[in-house]
């Protein structure tokens, strides 16, 4: 899943480089119906000159009786609307590589400017946060999340870890991993990650008090945290969104 979301920024770099390198050789678009119907002519022998310096359509129109001036006049009309068409096509895909290339920086510098995407902050979280086993051995109670760049949900509950995670600070510890990387491979099965975001409470001696899968809404998340540094019952240990959206849903009918 990662390769498919990863996969479209490569695309993009890879389809901007083709076409940039494709427009500045100068190739048309229809390259291929230009070649086939200059090799037509060259096959049937419309280009060959014949002994009296006639090609031999200009030979068979003289033949029919038609005015080989005027032939001559429609063969370098079509010669010359076939250079235009080539020189258009060439011209609009140096346009269109151009274009590409310009796109592809601008996804690139737009993610860079805008520090607050969900990737930037938990490529963000996951490099300041502390490693697992100190956060199970520090007598802090800790939160744990398994993330994926792909990952939607992740993405938009970015924002809202990290406001929790400032004011939780040195009382919580926030623990973010990337279920993707293969160095996280043994931390995911410990944790039985089947779905993401994958979210473990834990208290202070590292027992999981309770886990969320999918997208959890900030103010269930801080509810919990406070209640456990309050040493206190969670109030939405086994909280389940579908169930409640379920339950609202019912309740709306009546």
């Amino acid at each position: 899943r990662k390769t498919v979301l990863l996969r479209c920024k490569g695309l993009v770099w890879i389809g901007a480089m083709m076409g940039f390198v494709a427009g500045l050789s100068g190739r048309p678009a229809r390259v291929g119906a230009v070649g086939r119907g200059a090799a037509c002519r060259r096959r049937c022998g419309v280009l060959r000159m014949s002994d009296d310096g006639m090609t031999q359509s200009e030979r068979m129109a003289a033949l029919l009786g038609r005015d080989v001036a005027e032939e001559k006049k429609k063969s370098a009309a079509f010669a010359e609307k076939m250079r235009s068409s080539v020189a258009s096509e060439n011209l609009r895909n140096r346009v269109m590589a151009v274009f590409a290339v310009m796109v592809g920086f601008g996804t690139y510098f737009a993610e860079k400017a805008n520090p607050a995407s969900g990737p930037f902050l938990l490529h963000k979280l996951e490099e300041t946060s502390m490693p697992l086993v100190e956060a199970q051995s520090n007598g802090r109670p800790s939160l744990v999340e398994f993330y994926a760049e792909w990952c939607g949900n992740c993405s938009k509950m970015a924002a809202g870890m990290a406001d929790l995670e400032s004011k939780f600070d040195n009382r919580v510890n926030f623990v973010v991993l990337d279920g993707d990387k293969e160095e996280n491979a043994e931390s995911v099965d410990r944790f039985g990650v089947d779905g993401l975001p994958h979210i473990a409470i834990l208290d202070e001696a590292g027992n999981i008090e309770t886990t969320f899968v999918g997208y959890i809404p900030h103010d269930i998340l801080e509810q919990d945290l406070e209640a456990l540094v309050a040493h206190k019952e969670l109030p939405h240990k086994g909280f389940d969104l579908i169930e409640v959206l379920r339950i609202r849903d019912d309740a709306s009918d009546y």
